[in-house]
């Protein structure tokens, strides 16, 4: 079984390299839109690496690129 790495918040903003701000990770922690994991009489939260490449990859999948044209909304229309 494969050892799981567990990034603190302030290593989860690192490890994204400026895409995401200590405040986000808090509020999308807090809304539960980011996979985090939370211990029993421990009061902070930890990120799983696997679980928040996942996430970021169904992300990724899920959105829309939308054309740099004054016409784009015509065409989604």
């Amino acid at each position: 079984m494969a050892k799981r790495e567990l990034f603190t918040i302030t290593e989860l903003v690192e490890y994204m390299d400026g895409k995401l701000t200590k405040d986000t990770a808090g509020r999308l922690t807090r809304e539960g839109k980011i996979p985090y994991i939370k211990f029993p009489g421990i009061r902070r939260y930890f990120y799983d690496r696997e679980a928040i490449d996942n996430w970021l990859s169904e992300l990724q999948s899920n959105s829309v690129v939308v054309p740099d044209n004054k016409n784009a909304l015509r065409m989604v229309r």
